[in-house]
């Protein structure tokens, strides 16, 4: 009798019940190892490539992500640079990066006017960024 999840006797599809409970950025970010065309990659969430770079320090990305915030023509910039960074993902930086990249970061959002939420609850990390950033 042959199974029917089953290509060959060697091979064969088993569904992980745990996986069934991932939310869709973490299906999204481990698709996002397999998928290198940018065209596949435009289906998955800003949030989830976000994630992504972070978890694969890549730190440049980023940055050129948040250079392209609130730039005033964005027309000619590619996905996900296009598309705002939300306060959720700007929250993520704390919790996911070295500290020499959050500073890079951080410095660089502050320019912009924009710091994660945790920053708010210390006015000496406020002003510790506003200094390095010579506003």
């Amino acid at each position: 009798m042959e199974d029917v999840n089953c290509e060959s006797p060697a091979y064969c599809h088993i569904l992980l019940e745990w996986v069934r409970s991932w939310d869709a950025n973490t299906r999204f970010g481990i698709l996002l190892d397999r998928l290198k065309d940018s065209a596949a990659q435009e289906h998955v969430t800003p949030t989830a490539k976000w994630r992504y770079m972070m978890q694969h320090n890549q730190w440049r990305h980023l940055l050129e992500w948040i250079r392209s915030y609130k730039a005033d023509d964005t027309s000619d910039v590619s996905w996900p640079y296009n598309t705002v960074p939300t306060q959720e993902m700007i929250d993520m930086l704390s919790d996911g990066c070295p500290t020499y990249v959050l500073q890079i970061l951080l410095e660089e959002l502050a320019r912009r006017g924009v710091f994660p939420t945790k920053v708010f609850k210390h006015n000496d990390k406020i002003l510790e960024i506003l200094g390095h950033t010579h506003l």
